[in-house]
């Protein structure tokens, strides 16, 4: 009798399935961040190549490596070279507060500064403050260029002029510094606020 309870007792056990074990949603972290920042590389890499591949002749102007490009768009500075749609380049010029805008982008490198930030977003996309900081680095470049172009010119009110001409000419590149850059209202103002405690900031 107790060799059958005993036995009994063990199909008994056998037949209890074990308890699964809670699934660990930790083990997705790692898996999940390198999925976003393969996907932010592969964008930032298509990006660079976007503006690579534009089709256009090169010529040097004033010092400057100028690609002068088919298509009816916007300029902006890329690196070392200044992108020019050939509407912009008339009997062998340039407007001068268009060049000395861009030019001021290429001297000071601010494709690096862009490219820094855009590197630092995929290392932690996960942190809003980055889109944040990426945002206000690209506003100084614009009202560093801005200051330049009117310290050259000083004409406020032409330089506006020009702005607003550009303002409906879309441009679908990021890593650039569009010359119709959207955040005009702020720049019109930095341009009559010459001595301002965020200007000198």
């Amino acid at each position: 009798f107790f060799q059958n309870e005993e036995a009994l007792q063990t199909v008994s056990y056998s037949q209890i399935p074990a308890s699964q074990e809670a699934f660990d949603y930790t083990s997705l972290i790692l898996p999940i961040y390198l999925l976003v920042a393969g996907i932010l590389l592969c964008k930032l890499l298509f990006s660079i190549y976007k503006i690579k591949s534009l089709k256009g002749k090169k010529i040097t102007y004033k010092s400057r490596t100028i690609k002068i490009l088919e298509d009816n768009t916007p300029p902006f500075s890329f690196m070392n070279t200044i992108y020019i749609s050939k509407d912009y380049f008339k009997e062998g010029s340039i407007e001068n507060s268009i060049f000395l805008h861009e030019e001021i982008h290429v001297k000071q490198k601010h494709t690096a500064d862009v490219l820094f930030t855009e590197i630092l977003k995929i290392l932690v996309w996960f942190n809003p403050f980055v889109y944040f900081y990426k945002k206000a680095i690209v506003t100084n470049h614009e009202f560093i260029a801005d200051e330049e172009v009117i310290y050259a010119n000083k004409n406020i009110k032409n330089y506006q002029e020009l702005i607003l001409q550009e303002i409906l000419k879309q441009q679908n590149l990021s890593l650039i510094h569009p010359f119709n850059f959207n955040n005009t209202k702020k720049r019109f103002i930095m341009m009559t606020r010459k001595n301002s405690k965020f200007a000198k900031a």
